[in-house]
């Protein structure tokens, strides 16, 4: 108790300091306000402390909002008025009424329109790429608002034109709202349930913020906290609870620097989850109950929504059902309210069924929660997601092509002209001549490389759309196929009770047991295989060990893997899973067609990248059948994932006298 007490002491002190800090800056710009004479900035300072309150105080917000407004259209100020619209529509939480999504798309069309005049009209270039960057804050903030209206498609649409004005910019700020559209993607695969993807997502975000020089240091530290919140959320939903810990450590420094109610409702919830994944359910419960605290003080109905469902859950957990299920009841009211459907709240009751035997209901509610998961709207969100990534890349690569193509026709006019100018002296004319042609074949190899990387970027993103469809064939598998057999093997195991069984057919309904549990393995082990998630908790290393020995259980082959120096190599989720997938396809290739019986697969860590070698004794090939005709689909897998990771591969075989593949990596 004396513990908590002097938090509180702590915490109450906290509070007043910042909330004294934050008074004694709007004090400073109010002065400046009454004192100066500089009709643009006063208008600016407006707009300052309008969206300095609007965390704490959004009816003052609103005043110095409008006074700003009014000041802006005075002078035709197209700037302040572009970010009055911005503004507004960052702020519509802040805002009582329905429709607010309809609000912020309609207020950030206002602010791009505004935004465009100011680029016009402005003549010095730091300023034109200061307005440029405001557009692309602009654009972010409608498809931010397309997105909470559900319209996946424009929304991706606006984060491209946003993208597509920060490469306009060479300004530091630009890689803020830059970590912000990565943000919001990241959400759009942790609908999907790709949560590796998710955290990948996440990791970029928090990398490009740090590279932002951006004035707003507040602003900065909140878009900070909200994705190291962020991340925790994505290492507990992937086990990774000890990362976890770490990033909430982070987030708590940054949560009490700015001490204001709606981060800590941001802060809370992650450390009960991550306090529940732990084991400490009475700490979990106590931080639940803080954030929903600072959720019915910010009126955050959402918020509300979910901790108060969390909190059943963990009431549950601890055997208190009576008191977990008036939660959870209370969450079914709040969703009616707020006329959401929420498949969490059907787990939440199929659990709170199951915990407490009525096993009927909880079926129910399983059913309820398989339709609502149904995989085909998340199939049609995949496909846009993966198109935004294809495309923004395809478009940056085409707009680099087009600038060398612009600076090579800019060459030749210059050079054509030079000619004409100098006629005389033929032997300098020769040797600008040669130059000229000199320069147009480096710029044509720059155009060429271009292309290439142009074409490994579509390759990319056919293997990650590969490794999508893997994903989500393999849940589909384990949590719709593997839940009907298991619910299959608990009804049989009911009706064997219920059953008066003959010797002979007691043998045969054994049996029958058996190839069940056996259908109920290999499915997983198809599921484990399509999905190896393994690499991401134990890296390469141990799941190359683990599948090695899966596939030495056939007793065909004898394969041994040797992996040297790779144990504590740090390589990102993409590359694993390319180099997984590649010493997959040799094995498999191996079992098919080499009738070998030893195999050998090394996997060495070198100063320079990585080195594959996969040998057997089988009865080998003639290799000039895959320079001919480029292989079979294996090998062009193959050949596509080296070419991805920017490797040479080496294949060295003849008839009756095995195979040796090697394959050198540079990551």
């Amino acid at each position: 108790m004396k513990k908590y007490f002097i938090l509180i002491l702590v915490l109450l002190n906290s509070i007043s300091s910042k909330l004294q800090a934050q008074a004694n800056y709007v004090d400073t710009l109010k002065k400046f306000i009454d004192t100066s004479s500089n009709y643009t900035e006063v208008t600016h300072k407006c707009m300052d402390i309008a969206e300095e309150l609007y965390h704490t105080d959004s009816k003052q917000a609103v005043l110095y909002l409008e006074k700003g407004l009014s000041r802006a259209k005075a002078k035709n100020d197209y700037s302040n008025i572009g970010r009055y619209y911005l503004i507004k529509s960052q702020n519509t939480s802040a805002i009582d009424g329905e429709n607010k999504d309809q609000l912020k798309i309609l207020q950030a069309d206002s602010s791009i329109s505004f935004y465009t005049k100011a680029i016009n009209k402005e003549k010095n270039k730091t300023e034109r790429q200061k307005q440029i960057l405001n557009r692309a804050s602009a654009y972010s903030a409608k498809a931010d608002g397309l997105m909470v209206a559900n319209e996946y498609e424009q929304a991706i649409e606006m984060y491209l034109k946003a993208m597509d004005e920060y490469d306009k910019t060479n300004l530091p700020e630009k890689y803020h709202g830059m970590a912000v559209i990565t943000g919001n993607i990241a959400s759009i695969y942790n609908q999907l349930g790709d949560y590796h993807k998710t955290l990948e997502y996440d990791q970029r975000g928090v990398s490009l913020l740090k590279q932002s020089k951006t004035t707003d240091i507040k602003n900065e530290q909140r878009d900070l906290l909200g994705l190291y919140c962020f991340l925790a959320d994505d290492c507990n939903v992937l086990d990774s609870i000890e990362l976890a810990k770490r990033y909430l450590d982070t987030a708590l420094v940054l949560a009490t620097k700015l001490n204001e109610d709606v981060k800590w409702i941001d802060y809370y919830p992650r450390k009960a989850l991550n306090l529940s994944k732990h084991n400490q359910t009475l700490e979990a419960l106590q931080h639940y109950q803080e954030g929903l605290k600072y959720a019915v003080k910010c009126n955050r109905a959402l918020k509300i929504f979910s901790i108060k469902r969390n909190i059943g859950l963990v009431l549950v957990q601890m055997g208190r059902l009576s008191e977990g299920r008036t939660y959870i009841e209370q969450t079914q009211k709040l969703a009616d309210s707020l006329k959401i459907k929420n498949v969490d709240l059907y787990r939440s009751f199929m659990l709170l069924e199951e915990k407490s035997g009525n096993y009927k209901k909880a079926f129910e509610y399983s059913e309820l929660l398989r339709k609502a998961t149904d995989s085909l709207k998340k199939k049609e969100m995949e496909t846009k997601v993966t198109r935004f990534e294809k495309q923004y890349a395809s478009e940056k690569k085409d707009h680099q092509i087009k600038l060398q193509a612009s600076e090579i026709k800019n060459k030749r006019t210059w050079n054509y002209f030079l000619a004409i100018g100098i006629a005389s002296l033929a032997l300098l004319s020769f040797v600008g001549y040669r130059n000229y042609r000199n320069k147009q074949k480096v710029q044509q190899l720059k155009i060429t490389e271009l292309e290439t990387e142009k074409q490994l970027a579509a390759t990319e993103a056919v293997l990650k759309g590969e490794e999508q469809e893997r994903t989500r064939l393999a849940k589909d598998l384990h949590d719709g196929l593997g839940g009907m057999l298991s619910g299959i093997k608990y009804s049989f195991n009911n009706m064997k009770e219920n059953l008066i069984l003959t010797p002979d057919t007691a043998q045969a309904f054994s049996r029958s047991m058996d190839m069940l549990d056996n259908s109920i393995q290999e499915m997983r082990r198809v599921a484990h295989n399509m999905m190896p998630e393994p690499l991401l908790r134990y890296g390469l290393h141990k799941t190359l060990q683990d599948y090695v020995t899966d596939v030495n259980k056939n007793g065909v082959t004898k394969i041994v893997y040797q992996g040297l120096n790779i144990e504590t190599l740090q390589l990102d989720n993409s590359t694993a899973v390319t180099i997984y997938r590649i010493v997959q396809e040799l094995i498999n290739n191996t079992l098919k067609h080499a009738a070998a019986k030893n195999m050998l697969v090394q996997l060495l860590a070198s100063p320079n990248g990585l080195v594959l070698n996969v040998e057997d004794d089988g009865k080998g090939f003639d290799t000039k059948i895959i320079e001919l005709t480029n292989g079979g689909i294996g090998w062009k897998n193959i050949k596509s994932r080296v070419d991805l990771l920017k490797g040479t591969l080496k294949v060295e075989s003849s008839i009756g006298s095995g195979t040796q593949v090697n394959i050198e990596l540079t990551v």
